[in-house]
């Protein structure tokens, strides 16, 4: 590491006043967007809400996927779940989804879908539930933030690099919105999260039983990971191999270690998979998923070859470009480009100068902590394309699972780009400043003339 990316460790004190601080600048936001995002107006949430409901009154049980008028019946079950539970803690009773009017039958920006004026006494009550079941959204993401946070202070052990970092994945404009509504989004976000920070603790211990212990949290992690959602499997596959090659100690020991995450992942995950396979004749339920999607929202499901170049080199970069940073809404409320433009420019730029500081050895991470970072960048893009090989879809948000790691990268990448000058801290502050600025402009733009029921 260079010289003067080297910081002295924090004291314990400022170490909690930053975390603090992250999450309550994240809470207040995200418990904002929360309350003024109008009800059902998130993407898929009525589905998730209806998942959400076979489980209060069909509870630990695995919802068919052919199952109801709704399309997200065959997503893994982890998350309904936990949705179940939170509202039986609610004493909120089990109830049918009534479907409001729609305003629009076909996206519009700057428009919602549901005209909200025409609610019935009946929907405008469910609305209300509603948000009182969202409020799980912010507390998942709070844990979110807190695992980013360790994250970069494991890898840095600088508080101001750690904050930086974390307030970027915190108050990114897409997260907020996942952290404001019901979705699984949010769950498997803060499992991939889990997985990375466990991964770097692992390589980085030589002591048996934390390894042990360590291997046996990765495994866990995994197995619940493939009960929350499958865009989590290229982080898993990716991951941890590395992770077991890299880290310290003989073969003997490390092939221990793969045993012990094998079957701690199908301890937790092993019951699911034989229920698929014997259901539906493959582990992952993957063709009766695709199947049943495709009877349901044909118009969303159109499988591509790599080769297919329209989809590859056309649909898949624009959809990826306007979505990472902002979409809200069943109707995709969208920036202008010109802003898309300019945060991938700055981004581009930092991408490139962390990459070049590694390869000049002057970077914050070390080698070993840095190719697991970068994995765990391109899991979230292997994410998103393996999504889109089977649907017209390639939302940003489908590679977050991997959000702690895109903002290591763009905080290390502003900081070197910075680095040797006096406006180090600078760099440190480019990333907050900018998203802080887009947060404000979606909020101006869209959150508060939309609010409503």
């Amino acid at each position: 590491m260079h010289a003067s990316t080297s910081s002295k460790p924090a004291s314990l004190g400022r170490l909690h006043l930053a975390l603090l601080t992250c999450l309550g600048v994240f809470l207040f936001a995200s418990g904002s967007h929360s309350l003024l995002i109008p009800a059902w107006e998130a993407n898929d949430e009525l589905d998730h809400v209806a998942n959400i409901e076979y489980q209060v009154k069909h509870f630990g049980t695995f919802m068919p996927i052919e199952y109801g008028r709704w399309h997200e019946t065959h997503q893994p079950p982890l998350y309904y779940w936990l949705g179940a539970i939170w509202q039986r803690l609610l004493g909120i009773a089990a109830f049918d989804v009534s479907f409001p009017p729609w305003r629009a039958t076909k996206p519009e920006n700057d428009k919602l879908i549901f005209a909200h004026d025409r609610f019935n006494a009946v929907q405008a009550q469910q609305a209300l539930v509603l948000h009182k079941l969202r409020l799980l959204a912010p507390l998942l993401g709070a844990i979110t933030v807190a695992l980013t946070f360790w994250i970069c202070y494991s890898l840095t052990e600088d508080c101001l690099f750690s904050m930086s970092a974390t307030l970027l994945a915190g108050l990114h404009p897409k997260f907020l919105i996942l952290s404001a509504a019901v979705t699984n989004d949010t769950l498997a976000i803060l499992v991939g999260s889990a997985l990375l920070l466990l991964c770097l603790r692992y390589t980085s211990t030589s002591r048996d039983r934390d390894r042990l212990l360590l291997a046996l949290g990765i495994g866990l992690t995994a197995g619940l990971g493939i009960l929350t959602k499958l865009t989590l499997l290229p982080l898993i596959l990716l991951l941890i191999p590395v992770a077991v090659f890299t880290c310290p100690g003989r073969w003997k020991q490390k092939s221990a270690d793969c045993v012990l995450i094998t079957l701690s992942a199908l301890l937790t995950s092993g019951w699911w998979l034989v229920h698929n396979r014997t259901l539906y004749g493959d582990w992952l339920a993957t063709r009766a998923s695709t199947d049943w999607l495709v009877r349901q929202i044909p118009i969303s499901m159109k499988a591509a070859s790599v080769f297919d170049l329209e989809r590859t080199l056309n649909v898949i970069p624009q959809t990826l470009f306007r979505t990472f940073w902002y979409d809200g809404g069943f109707n995709q409320l969208v920036t202008p480009f010109a802003i898309y433009w300019l945060l991938w420019l700055v981004a581009g730029i930092c991408f490139a100068q962390a990459f070049k500081s590694q390869l000049a050895n002057t970077g914050r991470l070390t080698l070993k902590n840095a190719l697991l970072v970068w994995l765990a960048a391109l899991s979230g893009l292997l994410a998103v394309l393996a999504i889109a090989h089977n649907s017209a879809q390639a939302e940003g948000r489908l590679g977050f699972v991997a959000l702690p790691a895109f903002a290591v990268l763009l905080t290390s990448g502003s900081e070197a780009y910075f680095n040797g000058t006096n406006l180090r801290r600078l760099g440190l502050l480019l990333w907050p400043g900018i998203i802080l600025l887009l947060d404000i402009y979606v909020f101006a733009r869209f959150v508060l003339p939309h609010r409503q029921l």
